[in-house]
């Protein structure tokens, strides 16, 4: 296995290789592949007036009705969010179980009539799992790097489990960050967790 990292950092017969150690100086290994980048769209959209506000929120009321989710209609909330100064997130809870809160995601227009599409989360590589979709587990949007955070926790403490950044490219959510903690060690929390995929 070491063989195969060497292999694929092109560091067999360098200084720096774990196995096939050689003469060959460090800077003899390529440097890393430049990270994909992930642009900000609309860095500083004009925020929601109180009009859209509302209209909004009476549209996640109305879309509440015919969502099939466990979680009891009066212990739902609608999350709304300007992404753009022609497009919102509108997110609702969905599911709930004992630390980890399921939501639904539309990017919704701003203006009347509104019309909105889910919002998927897609992985750009294969986890392991049969889908490379992402269920969107208690999710936040962080206004000032302007990502959506998705986070499944392994147990209540957060000490495990997988994170996920996701940042809006003008027609969807783009993975910028990807970690995850398989044990539960009660010792960091989720922004200390390994970063197995990251972009700029």
């Amino acid at each position: 296995a070491l063989l195969f990292i060497d292999a694929q950092q092109k560091r067999v017969g360098s200084e720096t290789a774990w196995i096939k150690k050689g003469d060959e100086p460090p800077l003899s290994v390529p440097p890393a592949p430049a990270l994909k980048e992930v642009a900000v769209v609309n860095p500083t959209p004009t925020p929601l007036s109180l009009e859209e506000r509302n209209d909004l929120l009476d549209y996640g009321n109305w879309r509440m009705n015919g969502l099939r989710c466990s979680l009891d209609p009066l212990r739902r909330e609608v999350n709304v969010t300007a992404l753009t100064d022609d497009k919102a997130l509108m997110m609702i809870s969905c599911e709930a179980g004992a630390y980890n809160t399921i939501d639904l995601a539309w990017i919704v227009s701003r203006k009347k009539p509104l019309a909105s599409r889910p919002v998927r989360l897609r992985l750009p590589f294969n986890n392991g799992q049969e889908t490379n979709e992402l269920e969107l587990m208690n999710a936040t949007f962080d206004e000032k790097s302007r990502e959506l955070v998705t986070l499944a926790k392994g147990r209540g403490l957060s000490d495990c489990g997988i994170q996920a950044r996701w940042r809006f490219d003008g027609q969807r959510f783009r993975l910028v960050r990807y970690a995850a903690e398989p044990t539960c060690d009660n010792w960091h929390g989720p922004d200390a967790w390994p970063t197995l995929w990251i972009t700029r």
